[in-house]
């Protein structure tokens, strides 16, 4: 049987893509020559396409990424992602966002699909598979090798389709206000001190290979799995008409990402914004 070095580049593309994103470290360390013979596999799979939050964190991941020789390279499109915090009082007052895979299934039932897809649900790993590469800042916590045993647990935990009032009730009961209120005083801080328009700037400078930028719905941003397990909850995924103050950071978004592509210089090929996605399953 040939080893994983001999096989033509395609055929190794096709295993690792098989590997659970922790194994990758622990692939590259048992052999030098794999190491360097798949390195550039791996950083096209991780980086070619990185998404981030408003949130400091993530954006310092990314200007990190940017400004390194060796991977902001590879990075050719950026996408935002519109998740924030609303005011405390307020997630008493609007139903909780659905995460993105809960979306999809709602979004079937009364369908004439396979009453098994429903219940098991359509392309569940890939798409979880591909959320923790985007999350991959987590580290070996309870709560991550209970996700690592299994897709199960964690679509029971978080993506189950339930009643909306059970699902709103059991959203605060987990929320940790301190914290909370710690990250929503920081995105303010950010927004006031301009340090977002500045480290997305920072970043787009250096990436002269981002041809496409995206502002969407997605929940597959760097950081957002970290954020939620730190305040308990999941932010407002997107805009919500509910709350003066979702209206705002949405535009703000929008604006520190325009903002960023003029000082930046960048040579944006697609600017794509969703709002369809942004007003679906965001309450």
């Amino acid at each position: 049987m040939a080893s994983l070095i001999c096989l033509p580049r395609e055929i190794s593309a096709i295993i690792l893509n098989q590997v659970h994103p922790r194994d990758w470290l622990s692939l590259k360390q048992t052999c030098k020559k794999l190491n360097a013979e798949t390195a550039q596999l791996i950083t096209d799979f991780f980086f070619r396409k990185r998404a981030v939050i408003l949130e400091r964190r993530s954006l310092q991941c990314l200007e990190s990424i940017a400004k390194s020789q060796s991977l902001g390279g590879s990075i050719e499109e950026v996408e935002f992602c519109t998740s924030h915090l609303l005011p405390v009082h307020e997630l008493e007052e609007i139903n909780p966002p659905y995460c993105e895979y809960e979306g999809m299934m709602k979004g079937l039932k009364g369908k004439a699909i396979s009453s098994s897809y429903i219940k098991n649900g359509i392309g569940y790993k890939e798409w979880y598979r591909t959320w923790e590469i985007n999350n991959a800042e987590v580290d070996l916590s309870t709560e991550d090798n209970e996700d690592s045993g299994g897709a199960q647990p964690l679509q029971q935990h978080i993506y189950s389709i339930s009643d909306d009032n059970s699902h709103a009730a059991d959203r605060l009961k987990k929320l940790n206000e301190r914290e909370y209120e710690r990250h929503l005083s920081d995105q303010a801080d950010m927004i006031r001190t301009g340090y977002d328009v500045q480290c997305v700037t920072q970043a787009l400078t250096h990436l002269t290979h981002c041809t496409k930028i995206n502002i969407s719905t997605s929940i597959q941003a760097w950081g957002l799995r970290r954020l939620r397990r730190e305040i308990g909850v999941m932010p407002q995924r997107g805009l919500t008409f509910e709350s003066k103050a979702s209206i705002q950071q949405v535009h703000h978004l929008i604006q520190v990402v325009f903002e960023a592509i003029a000082a930046s210089g960048i040579s944006v090929e697609v600017l794509s914004l969703e709002p369809n996605m942004m007003l679906m399953n965001t309450n």
